[in-house]
């Protein structure tokens, strides 16, 4: 799975990645549901593969409260500026972040960017386990 390819990419050579899942019951999501939050996923793991220079990526699935699913990614890496990232045209040619909040966004969910500089990331999709 994407797990395993993230472990055999070239960069991945010294980083550690996990993948955590709650050990709940799991509501039927709608198919389209279910991709975009693993594409959200993996966009936060590979940014951070790809940008954070990482030795830790962490990626948990789970649940934020009652009929709340979660799904958080953390690394350990260099961090970024959250604020200057998300300008229109900040990056050209990048739309990584902008990608993951337009799958939030249509998930009715949210999305949060916490950063800071040499100490790391964590990017949070919470949405309602009723989403369809």
């Amino acid at each position: 799975g994407f797990v395993g390819k993230l472990r055999n990419h070239p960069q991945a050579s010294s980083v550690t990645i996990e993948f955590l899942q709650s050990q709940v019951e799991w509501p039927q999501l709608p198919h389209s549901v279910a991709w975009s939050v693993l594409r959200v996923i993996q966009q936060a793991m590979l940014n951070a593969l790809l940008h954070a220079q990482s030795t830790t990526i962490r990626a948990h699935l789970g649940w934020a409260g009652p009929g709340i699913l979660e799904a958080e990614v953390v690394d350990d890496g260099r961090g970024f500026d959250v604020q200057s990232a998300l300008k229109p045209g900040a990056r050209p040619l990048h739309f990584g972040l902008s990608s993951m909040q337009h799958r939030a966004q249509m998930l009715h969910g949210q999305i949060e960017f916490d950063s800071t500089l040499d100490e790391g990331s964590r990017v949070r999709l919470t949405l309602p386990a009723t989403t369809s």
